[in-house]
């Protein structure tokens, strides 16, 4: 078995499989097993596909993307498993290797493995003509009534405590939230490493369409987190602001991301 299962969904997106499948080949440590789910592509993904090594994959219909992350979560098999979808890439070619290390060292310690692995994140965007970076600390996994405590990228699951938790398809945007905190909520073990994960491009249809993505968040606080009326009324309008300029004022988004998100969760876990 390996120790890592690598699930890229992709959809017309050759350029971006290209990215990410550059990403894997140069990681140092070579345990893990690499599973593509695409969608019926026709810009030359699947064929390029077929003349890969060591890849399992599929290309058939879907309902979407959260029905191909189900579907590679039903063909894994490694020991943990990540999302890296279609132009998504490690943030180094040490990743696995350094987070296997860590892993490794908190089984030594505690007897066991953790349920979760999780680090920062990379955020490619792009702003005054130019492509730039912002770097996003994770934040502690018990904060997860705030938000995703990282991108879902840089989040490693420990398979065999899924059991059957899946993606849910009826969820436009939000569903990796309520993922992980249906798997939270199982009581879960975690290990928070001190360095990215993942590099992610920043957009997609959850910057498009990022009033559903703070509707379906604040859904899954009211269904699953069990949070006041009064703090989930806080944090969606918080949120319906750090959104708004994340989409519409990208540089002033970064220059006051890391300020802005600290500030709000430590005054809305301080007043109510």
């Amino acid at each position: 078995m390996s120790l890592f299962t690598i699930i890229t969904v992709n959809l017309n997106n050759l350029s971006g499989l290209r990215k990410t499948k550059k990403s894997i080949d140069d990681q140092t440590v070579k345990t893990f097993e690499w599973i593509v789910i695409d969608g019926l592509s026709t810009d030359g993904s699947v064929e390029m596909l077929q003349n890969c090594q060591d890849v399992s994959w599929i290309s058939e219909k879907d309902g979407g993307i959260y029905d191909a992350m189900n579907k590679g979560l039903h063909k894994s098999s490694g020991t943990y498993l990540i999302f890296l979808n279609s132009g998504d890439c490690f943030a180094n070619s040490t990743v696995l290797e350094m987070v296997s290390k860590k892993i490794g060292h908190y089984e030594k310690l505690r007897g066991k493995l953790p349920d979760l692995v999780y680090g920062d994140s990379i955020e490619n965007y792009y702003g005054d003509g130019e492509s730039k970076f912002l770097y996003k600390k994770a934040r502690n996994v018990d904060l997860i009534w705030y938000s995703m405590i990282t991108r879902h990228q840089s989040i490693f699951f420990l398979g065999s405590r899924l059991n059957d938790l899946t993606y849910n398809t009826d969820r436009l945007i939000a569903a990796d939230y309520e993922f992980i905190v249906r798997f939270y909520q199982k009581g879960i073990t975690s290990l928070k490493v001190e360095y990215p994960i993942s590099e992610c491009l920043l957009g997609g249809i959850s910057c498009v369409q990022w009033p559903i993505l703070v509707r379906e968040e604040n859904e899954i606080r009211k269904e699953f987190l069990n949070l006041s009326f009064l703090k989930r009324t806080m944090i969606y309008l918080i949120q319906k602001l750090i959104v708004y300029l994340q989409v519409k004022h990208r540089t002033l988004y970064s220059l006051l991301y890391t300020v802005m998100s600290r500030l709000y969760v430590k005054i809305i876990d301080w007043c109510i």
